[in-house]
């Protein structure tokens, strides 16, 4: 796994997503890593003659601004720095294209609560399709640590880790799931996991795009942040 040097935050007026920036946050100290924060604004697609809204655009585009605006509070009282992005448009294309052009090396999002038939077109399960780089996935109210983390057996050659413990006399944070991969939740909660470790399934298939990919239903039910590695 490389060294994180720029993380990408997806941020909107939600709780998860909030609880997500918070927790990201100490991504700052622990890689060393320029954060970057970004909201995207919708396009209204309806028929403006029927809306009576002067201006569409500031109106859509005002929880964005609000939101970015209480991020950068938030890291100023941390001590920390950060840069922000808006867009417009398709959130997940729109977050794909700034990691892009930012080179960024992770994206960090808020896990969204939907109906299972919703969310396979949820901005999670888009990221999980084509997002190019690592995706941290943070269920909310769980907070992000490194003290126990759950590896899928396949994983195992990204070590070594950058988030690992640098005193060689100290226990190892890390934890090996073998067997099948949809184990890997009950094995993340009989071990008191604080974050699972697995790598993207690119499987295709109209099956898998009408029940969700092994890895989308893992981060689903997941009781700690996954950390879902690029390949």
């Amino acid at each position: 796994m490389p060294v994180i040097q720029k993380a990408l935050i997806a941020i909107d007026d939600s709780k998860a997503a909030l609880h997500a920036f918070l927790e990201a946050l100490s991504l700052d100290r622990r890689f060393q890593c320029r954060l970057i924060a970004a909201s995207v604004a919708p396009i209204y697609e309806g028929d403006l003659a029927l809306v009576g809204v002067r201006n569409l655009k500031s109106t859509l585009e005002e929880p964005v601004l609000s939101v970015l605006e209480e991020a950068i509070r938030i890291a100023q009282e941390e001590g920390l720095g950060l840069t922000t992005f808006k867009a417009r448009g398709d959130r997940a294309q729109a977050l794909l294209d700034l990691a892009q052009r930012e080179s960024c090396d992770l994206i960090v999002m808020g896990q969204e609560s939907q109906p299972f038939h919703k969310a396979w077109n949820s901005l999670t399960a888009a990221l999980l399709r084509h997002c190019p780089v690592d995706l941290l996935i943070i269920p909310h109210q769980k907070p992000l640590r490194f003290d126990c983390i759950l590896f899928a057996e396949d994983s195992l050659p990204l070590f070594p880790l950058p988030w690992q413990n640098p005193c060689p006399d100290a226990p190892s944070p890390v934890r090996v799931h073998q067997g099948p991969l949809e184990g890997i939740t009950q094995a993340a909660q009989s071990s008191k996991a604080d974050l699972i470790v697995l790598r993207r399934d690119t499987s295709g298939g109209l099956l898998k795009r009408l029940t969700g990919s092994t890895t989308y239903r893992i981060v689903r039910a997941a009781p700690c942040p996954v950390w879902i590695v690029a390949n």
